[in-house]
């Protein structure tokens, strides 16, 4: 799954030898759009030859192949959240001899009439030349064996998350308990991501199941819980929590059988 915070992917297209690599710090930064802030990423060359990398600014839709991270509440204002066109990048392009590192900065500039509430973008680093090449052998339609090469090329990305205004995150469960799987529907009307806990708990107040996960703002997620011991129980809460320790929980659903 597409992580919110940060990805990494590899495209694989037909090429020549490369070996190169680069990493990129701080891979999230938040930021009050009270007033137009910069931030900086370092951005260093791990590889063995020169390179050179370009830096873009990206937003993926909650439903996006990318983010595969739930469905939008309304399609219609999906895109609200999006800081793509209030974000400049300088320089656009870097180039790194071995071992050397560049600073790329992000002016982030907000609206005087922006609404309250989590905004989002995220700035993709390209490199332009190929991260390395592997020879492979394959069989082709005669069955006759056949070589060629893959090869690699890198690109990272790291999250920009503004805030306007003081975070009151929402969310609404309704659960489903079949066998041995639990399908939990979280529904985030807000306009602010929950960012915590969610507990599974049994009749007699035994947590069953515990991990931290999200729901961006104004959107759906749905999660699945698979285990055995689920079949042993009859009644099971999910309930959802901002902090692991919190006492009060935002939201409790009952888990029942169609």
């Amino acid at each position: 799954m597409f992580n919110y915070l940060f990805l990494a992917i590899l495209i694989i297209i037909p090429y020549g030898n490369a070996k190169n690599s680069f990493s990129v710090a701080p891979t999230k930064v938040e930021v009050d759009l009270s007033k137009p802030r910069t931030e900086s990423f370092v951005v260093s060359n791990s590889g063995d030859d020169p390179i050179r990398v370009e830096a873009s600014i990206i937003y993926f839709p909650v439903d996006s192949k990318d983010l595969n991270n739930g469905i939008a509440l309304n399609p219609e204002t999906s895109k609200l959240d999006s800081l793509e066109k209030n974000i400049i990048v300088s320089p656009r392009l870097v180039s790194l001899g071995v071992r050397e590192q560049r600073v790329i900065r992000i002016s982030v500039r907000p609206p005087a009439d922006m609404k309250t509430g989590e905004y989002r973008a995220h700035i993709l680093f390209q490199m332009l030349e190929l991260s390395e090449t592997q020879k492979k052998s394959i069989e082709n339609a005669a069955g006759k064996k056949v070589g060629m090469n893959l090869s690699f090329k890198l690109e990272m990305a790291a999250s920009v998350i503004g805030l306007n205004g003081i975070p009151d995150p929402k969310i609404k469960g309704k659960c489903q308990l079949i066998n041995n799987k639990i399908i939990l529907e979280a529904l985030n009307p807000s306009v602010w991501r929950f960012d915590g806990w969610i507990q599974l708990v049994s009749e007699g107040g035994k947590i069953l199941r515990e991990e931290k996960n999200f729901v961006i703002r104004e959107s759906q997620r749905n999660f699945t819980f698979v285990d055995d011991e689920l079949k042993n129980h009859k009644k099971i809460k999910a309930r959802f929590f901002l902090t692991k320790d919190g006492k009060a929980p935002l939201e409790v659903a009952e888990c029942v059988s169609p």
